[in-house]
């Protein structure tokens, strides 16, 4: 195809349409009539071959060739932004939106400070915390997360990071856990007990179990849940054990609440390499003033954060 042939006002009109799945919202978005957007939609068909948009019921649903185009066009569409993007940024003038994507732990004890810092030099952004999982690199790389806070291992080459600290694994119980004791901790008492697992943020559960699984051994996960602040309540009421970074441990048991079941942590007692967790996202997004501000601004509060460490 020609692209000189092709007028990228489509996109914008592409996008809206897929976002809100409706001719009149997107004419609404755009700030165009509804017949100006119909007569768009009708480009974007002989354009693209598809008809985008398909009735079902009372309701215009995508089909399969519009939800394939929604990630290669958000990426087109950001770089575009910042091909135009002034490279001097001004924070306090700035009207974006900005995805992260964080576990409960970082929600909770780190983004108060840093999004009140943010928001007040940068009055006009948007920011939408989401959980982070296992499978969110995709996300990251299809322009839908505009950055996150994780465990980097296996971060693929396209993805750019700032280094925010490295830790290793610990194991954290109630108080009075058997295996709180002073050296009650062995490998054969850690397999042989009840663990809870968390499955948002870094995949931590199949670092523990493929170290497990070399040693040959397993454990018994009897609880997975995705909240950092739930497994750490039911783990202070039950006997299961709950892996964890050693930071995140003993930082919510110096901010447990006297009234509150007590908790105890220790070293892990087999052999688990250190890992880094950082602040990441997409290449594409590397050159962008607006989110190297952002992210900037983020990594020096999670540096300056005793929450981060």
């Amino acid at each position: 195809m020609d692209i000189s042939s092709v007028n990228l006002n489509l996109l914008v009109a592409l996008k809206a349409l897929l976002d809100e799945g409706n001719v009149t919202r997107a004419a609404e978005r755009l700030h165009i009539t509804q017949s100006g957007m119909s007569k768009n939609l009708a480009q974007l068909r002989e354009l693209f071959d598809d008809p985008l948009l398909v009735r079902s019921g009372n309701a215009l649903v995508l089909t399969e060739r519009a939800r394939e185009l929604e990630g290669p066009l958000e990426m087109v569409l950001g770089n575009v932004h910042a091909l135009f993007e002034a490279q001097r940024f001004d924070p306090a003038t700035c009207r974006r939106s900005f995805t992260l994507a964080v576990t409960d732990y970082v929600a909770q004890y780190i983004l108060p400070d840093a999004l009140g810092a943010i928001l007040a030099a940068a009055p006009g952004i948007d920011i939408q915390a989401i959980g982070w999982e296992p499978d969110s690199m995709r996300a990251l790389a299809e322009g839908k997360i505009d950055m996150a806070t994780c465990l980097t291992e296996g971060v693929p080459a396209s993805v750019e990071q700032l280094r925010v600290g490295e830790d290793r694994f610990a194991c954290l119980m109630r108080a009075g856990h058997p295996l709180a004791a002073a050296g009650a901790m062995r490998l054969d008492r850690y397999v042989q007990a009840d663990h809870a697992a968390i499955t948002i943020g870094g995949d931590k559960v199949r670092i523990i179990d493929r170290v497990l699984g070399k040693l040959g051994h397993s454990r018994n996960i009897r609880l997975r849940v995705p909240f950092y602040a739930s497994a750490v309540e039911i783990v202070s009421r039950t006997d299961l054990l709950l892996t964890l970074p050693a930071h995140v441990a003993r930082n919510v048991i110096q901010a447990r609440n006297p009234s509150e079941p007590a908790l105890a942590w220790a070293p892990l007692p087999f052999a688990v390499d250190s890992f880094e967790y950082s602040i990441i996202w997409h290449a594409r997004f590397h050159g962008d003033p607006g989110h190297r501000w952002v992210r900037e601004m983020l990594f020096a509060q999670m540096q300056s954060s005793l929450f981060a460490h």
